[in-house]
């Protein structure tokens, strides 16, 4: 979901959203480009799971590889980054997700109430562009 909420609407058309990936068993350098990847989107997960009353587990994803990987350093680089989101703003998409979220878990509001709210958060930037 987070992948969706950053992804513009060219790459939105591409499988995985073009996003760089290399499976589990990752070196040293592939491990440092999962990481940069992924420090957006785990952040915007990391809000989106908070908003849920659930607790985040960062994600390293490299059981399997030759490298040692610092997990704490991951974790500050996305928790920073979740935090610059919450100051500046959230993305259109992860805004509009987590307006439908907190209306269903915070607001306990029905299902489709809460889809509805997010997607009327989408249906107001349509209308504010378009003008």
């Amino acid at each position: 979901m987070s992948h969706w909420c950053i992804a513009g609407s060219q790459r939105r058309l591409q499988e995985d959203y073009g996003y760089w990936y290399c499976p589990d068993g990752r070196n040293a350098e592939q491990q440092a480009l999962f990481e940069r990847a992924e420090i957006a989107p785990q952040a915007l997960e990391s809000i989106f799971t908070h908003a849920c009353g659930r607790p985040f587990n960062i994600s390293v994803d490299n059981l399997g590889g030759d490298v040692e990987v610092d997990r704490s350093a991951f974790t500050a680089r996305v928790v920073s980054r979740a935090q610059g989101y919450l100051k500046e703003g959230l993305p259109v998409r992860a805004n509009a997700f987590l307006v439908a979220i907190n209306c269903f878990y915070s607001h306990q509001k029905a299902l489709a109430d809460a889809i509805a709210e997010g997607q009327a958060v989408l249906d107001q930037l349509d209308v504010t562009a378009s003008a």
